[in-house]
This record gives structure tokens, C-alpha cells and sequence, in this order.
């Protein structure tokens, strides 16, 4: 059966740029990152940007956007640490990368933006934050056509964690205040909308770390049924992941974009080692409906190799109402 693409969606996540004013990057690692991340191997994230993924990310965005029309969307961590040159250069790289001066218009905040921005993990946000990120919670309409729309809503799924805790060094999340705003801003569901939802912490993560507290996740499912979401675009573990999770109104989709353009290799003794450091990826979704009007989400996955971004497949697929 034939099917229309209706929207193709570029989901890139966690791309940790470290260097001020660098317009490629990743080719130095700040001297203080490197005993943070032998301690436990766990900080990915303070090593910087990957000059090689970077260059595949522009030349895989670009075929999207001259194919497909892609729009872009970023599930947050775009800095290492959070410091304001940070901030700075992730504006100027993104968007030239991208070949898109609004490429960062559909962008939220991590843990790792939250941050002080002195390379340390505890204590209040830089100002750089609230500059870039003061609109949030937001509400986009995309019109699909053929009487159809996409709703794209976002949240800080970091705003109420606390500067010095537990919580921010474990890297958890705890939204409740977004939820609460939000709640506010939705407008009725209108037949034939699509509803997705766009946060940096991955909703169902079955652990502690990097997780998200118990009353973030009642609150968020309370919120997803009453407002009809079937999709959750996040990022945060640096992994990919697709999982469908059946609440009260139906499947909701949860796509895991991982890390896009962190760096995945150290350098030893001359060689470059990779230590374990999960693969660089992005997700293309794709919402496509058939002859008799029913509509799916596709969401494909693209790994980072030796000829830039490749297919590794279907993630997930879901049928939306």
C-alpha cells in the first residue's frame, strides 16, 4: 500500500560541545576532563565534541534536508559543562553545521547545561542558561496538511533538581513545576493531531542513575493520558533506544536518540581508543500515512562508522490515532 510522508523529523541529542569558538572541534581535551572520566569511565560527556562526527552530521542533514525537507530537533546536553563559551560555541557550530540559523529553535537543556560551567557538576546553572533556554515550557503547532497537525511541546526535565544534590550528581530528573506549566499551555486535542513530547531524560530508564525520581514519572504518565501524547523524544543515556510503554489511552513511543557528536575514542600512547564510549547516533522520524488516512511513526536509526552516519534500522513503529 502506498504511503505520504507527512514530516521528517532529524532527532540529534547530547552533543557536548566543549571548545569556545572553535567552529569543528574535538580536537583537544580540556587536561581537567580526562581524570574525571578515568575515575569511573562514566563521564562521557565532559570529553568534548567529535571533529569526525560533526563533519558526518553535516553531510548526512544536508541529503535529509534537500530530500525530505527534515526539521531538526535537539533533546539536550549541547554543552560539556555548561560554561558560557560553551553555550557560544554550541550557536555558532549547530547552526553552520546544519547549514540552519534556526536549527536550535526546537532545542531543549540537559543535565550536563545546568551545570556551573567551571567543569565541576554541583552548584547553580551559569546565567548562559536562562539566556538560551528562558521560554521553557513551550507549545509548536506544525501543519501537516490534509487536516492534520503536529504538536511538538518541551520541558526541562532538569528544572527542579536541586544544584547541590544527590540528584545532580547522579544526573536524575525532576520536572514536576514543567508538567504543571505545561499543563497550562495545551489546548483542547483537535482531531487528526499528533502529539509529541520533548525532554532530555529518557522516561523509563529502569535504574537510579540517570534516571528520573518516582513522582516525576507518576506525574509525567498522569499528564501524557490527559493530554493525549504518543510520543516522547529524549536523550541523556548516551545508548539509543526505542521502547514502547502502554498507558491508559494506548502505546506511547519513547525514542532515545543517544549521543550524536560526543567524542567516542582517547587517545593513548598515539592511538585512539575507544574504552567502551557508546557509538554516536541519531534518529529519523518519519510520520507517514497510507491510502485510508492511518497514520504511523517511524523512527530509523543512524549509527556513526567509517562512511559517516548508516542505517541500522527500524527503532520502533507505532500507529498514532
Amino acid at each position: 500500500m502506498a504511503t505520504k510522508r507527512l514530516l521528517t523529523l532529524l532527532h540529534i541529542s547530547d552533543t557536548h560541545i566543549a571548545e569556545e569558538g572553535c567552529q569543528t572541534g574535538g580536537d583537544r581535551i580540556d587536561p581537567a576532563s580526562l581524570p574525571r572520566w578515568r575515575r569511573g569511565r562514566v563521564w562521557h560527556g565532559v570529553l568534548s565534541h567529535s571533529t569526525p562526527a560533526m563533519r558526518a552530521l553535516a553531510e548526512f542533514a544536508a541529503r535529509l534536508r534537500d530530500d525530505e525537507g527534515s526539521i531538526t530537533v535537539h533533546s539536550g546536553d549541547l554543552t560539556s559543562w555548561g560554561a558560557p563559551g560553551q553555550f557560544e560555541a554550541a550557536w555558532a557550530i549547530l547552526p553552520e553545521v546544519l547549514r540552519d540559523p534556526k536549527a536550535l529553535d526546537l532545542a531543549i537543556p540537559g543535565n550536563h547545561d545546568h551545570w556551573p560551567g567551571t567543569g565541576g557538576v554541583l552548584g547553580r546553572p551559569s546565567a548562559a542558561l536562562r539566556e538560551r533556554f528562558s521560554g521553557l515550557p513551550w507549545v509548536r503547532h506544525l501543519p501537516l496538511g490534509h487536516d492534520r497537525i503536529l504538536t511538538i511541546a518541551a520541558i526541562d526535565s532538569d528544572a527542579d533538581v536541586p544544584p547541590w544534590s544527590n540528584a545532580r550528581a547522579w544526573g536524575r530528573g525532576h520536572f514536576q513545576s514543567q508538567l504543571a506549566a505545561l499543563d497550562v499551555l495545551m489546548p483542547p486535542r483537535v482531531p487528526g493531531e499528533v502529539r509529541v513530547l520533548l525532554m532530555h531524560h529518557s522516561p523509563w530508564l529502569g535504574r537510579y542513575h540517570l534516571g528520573i525520581t518516582r513522582r516525576s514519572r507518576a506525574a509525567l504518565e498522569t499528564f501524557l493520558q490527559k493530554h493525549g501524547f504518543r510520543v516522547i523524544l529524549c536523550g541523556h543515556v548516551h545508548r539509543a533506544r526505542g521502547h514502547v510503554q502502554v498507558l491508559g489511552h494506548g502505546q506511547v513511543l519513547e525514542a532515545r536518540c543517544g549521543s550524536t557528536t560526543q567524542r567516542d575514542c582517547i587517545p593513548e600512547d598515539g592511538v585512539q581508543v575507544r574504552h567502551g564510549i557508546p557509538q554516536n547516533t541519531l534518529i529519523v522520524h518519519r510520520l507517514e500515512e497510507d491510502e485510508e488516512g492511518a497514520v504511523t511513526w517511524r523512527s530509523e536509526l543512524f549509527r556513526h562508522g567509517l562512511k559517516g552516519f548508516e542505517s541500522a534500522g527500524t527503532l520502533a513503529e507505532v500507529a498514532m490515532p
